[in-house]
């Protein structure tokens, strides 16, 4: 975590934005799509076609839904439960990146940081979004499953590009994450994996 950690916050610097505090887990995804950053960012950042395209429960305002004119509240599902979060309005560095924080009352996470960067990258653009995210106790005791259900929410966020861009296949470009190279939750996954195998048909 330590490098995706100093990644996320060097990106942050670049933001003018302080270090996410206290993260107990950070995750990143990153894909390559054949597309120019301009047309990525435009999809990317609409973010309710984004979460809609990736499957995701849309966010749902809470009146008043703004409270001072910068800050919002709102419901949102995230790691597979409903939470209630107060969020300061979005820091956007267009067409390169862009990042919010939600703090939460209640549910899985206290806090977390979602931030977006993109570059051209030959005739396509590179695409990364990383989680930083403080948990609460149950999702601590959890970490594997909890960090996994991270990683393919990211993914689902990568794959909605694909769908903006009209991909008959999403997600059939590659997927490299910050997990890749940490051995322990490589192990913890392949647990999951074998104790919630697919059923046979």
């Amino acid at each position: 975590m330590a490098t995706a950690a100093a990644a996320a916050t060097a990106a942050a610097s670049d933001l003018g934005i302080a270090p996410f505090e206290g993260a107990h887990m950070v995750v990143q995804a990153e894909r390559t799509y054949a597309a120019p950053l301009a047309r990525v960012w435009s999809i990317a950042g609409d973010t309710d076609t984004l979460n809609r395209n990736a499957g995701m429960a849309p966010v749902e305002l809470e009146p008043p839904s703004r409270t001072d004119g910068l800050t919002l509240r709102a419901r949102v599902k995230m790691l597979g439960l409903w939470a209630t979060y107060e969020a300061r309005m979005p820091l956007v560095r267009a067409p390169y990146a862009y990042a919010f924080e939600r703090r939460f009352e209640g549910g899985p996470m206290e806090a977390y940081r979602l931030l977006w960067q993109f570059a051209e990258e030959g005739e396509g653009t590179r695409a990364k979004v990383t989680l930083e995210a403080r948990l609460r106790a149950v999702a601590r005791l959890g970490m594997p499953f909890t960090r996994r259900t991270a990683e393919r929410e990211l993914e689902s966020l990568l794959d909605a590009i694909d769908v903006g861009l009209g991909a008959t296949n999403p997600g059939a470009a590659a997927t490299t994450h910050n997990a890749a190279s940490d051995e322990r939750i490589q192990r913890a996954t392949f647990v999951l994996r074998r104790h919630h195998a697919p059923a046979r048909s």
